[in-house]
């Protein structure tokens, strides 16, 4: 994992599109899908804590 992360719980939109690898608009649908968007006054924002938990508790894909 990228050390610019550690220790940073909500993440701007391109921190989270970096974060996730993710284009803008599909990171944004995955965030509003999954429960991590964040709106503290003005500013969206990405929880990191909700994004980690999703990831993990997602099953592994099958390779062939």
């Amino acid at each position: 994992m990228n050390n610019e992360f550690i220790g940073k719980r909500l993440l701007n939109k391109d921190e989270f599109c970096k974060y996730m690898g993710l284009g803008r608009c599909k990171a944004e649908e995955w965030a509003k899908t999954n429960g991590a968007v964040k709106h503290i006054g003005r500013r969206v924002l990405y929880d990191r804590a909700v994004i980690d938990r999703v990831l993990d508790s997602m099953p592994p894909e099958k390779q062939e």
